[in-house]
């Protein structure tokens, strides 16, 4: 698990689940994103702790903003996956 970009004593992920059976599919961390950050970005309020669902389109400004690697590498399709961001305290 990458911490390096957590703030605030937390970790943020991406976190998509298969529509099929609501099993994880796959996450990644997200670097150097604050829950204000994150909330901007996606046009949601984020006060509270917890994990928000968010659209493909959401899902996709959130990789290009806050993932190293390139969100082309990811399947965002809203037949077959639901996606939420998380955040997780830093252990």
């Amino acid at each position: 698990m990458n911490v390096s970009g957590s703030k605030n004593g937390v970790v943020w992920f991406l976190e998509v689940f298969r529509e099929s059976d609501e099993l994880l599919d796959w996450r990644v961390s997200l670097d150097d994103v604050s829950r204000a950050s994150l909330g901007e970005a996606v046009g949601i309020d984020m006060s509270g702790p917890g994990s928000y669902e968010l659209s493909a389109r959401q899902a996709k400004v959130v990789l290009e903003k806050f993932y190293r690697g390139s969100a082309k590498e990811f399947d965002l399709d809203e037949k077959k996956y639901s996606f939420f961001v998380a955040d997780y305290a830093k252990t």
